[in-house]
């Protein structure tokens, strides 16, 4: 089982204590350009997930070169939408995206929910990721109902 994520906290409570429990995640996978080379912020990453959960940290490039095992479950987590759509172009396939968290910044202007906030550029980018054909859902955890993006954007 894989679930895609979008979250600008990445690895935070809501991940810890709801979705690596609920979905029995085996392996974590930060895909991130700046986080890949950051050593303190891995290791910040490493100490907040328990010890029987393997995590990785890769560039958004490197995504389309794994071999995903049938025996784990993963939970791939991105930062923006920006990488997502990246990732799509590269080759990456993606039968669904969960939208988790993107928290208020200057400039997003759309908001849905306490959480998910957008700019136009976001925006657009969501309804091309979601012309591709992906179930793109926004659910910050995994308790509440999935809202489809499409339908509020």
């Amino acid at each position: 089982m894989m679930i895609i994520r979008v979250d600008d906290r990445l690895i935070h409570g809501q991940v810890v204590e709801n979705w690596i429990p609920t979905f029995s995640i085996t392996d974590v996978i930060v895909v991130n350009d700046d986080i890949s080379s950051d050593e303190l912020r891995k290791n910040i990453m490493r100490f907040s997930v328990p010890d029987d959960i393997n995590i990785y940290f890769m560039k958004v490039e490197d995504l389309k070169g794994i071999t995903f095992e049938n025996t784990k479950n993963y939970l791939i987590l991105f930062e923006n939408l920006h990488d997502v759509y990246k990732a799509i172009e590269n080759g990456f396939k993606i039968e669904e995206l969960n939208i988790g968290g993107i928290h208020y910044a200057k400039g997003r202007n759309f908001s849905f929910g306490k959480v998910m906030f957008l700019s136009e550029e976001e925006k657009e980018l969501l309804k091309k990721i979601n012309s591709y054909g992906i179930n793109v859902y926004f659910q910050p955890i995994p308790q509440e109902k999935k809202i489809k993006v499409a339908e509020i954007i």
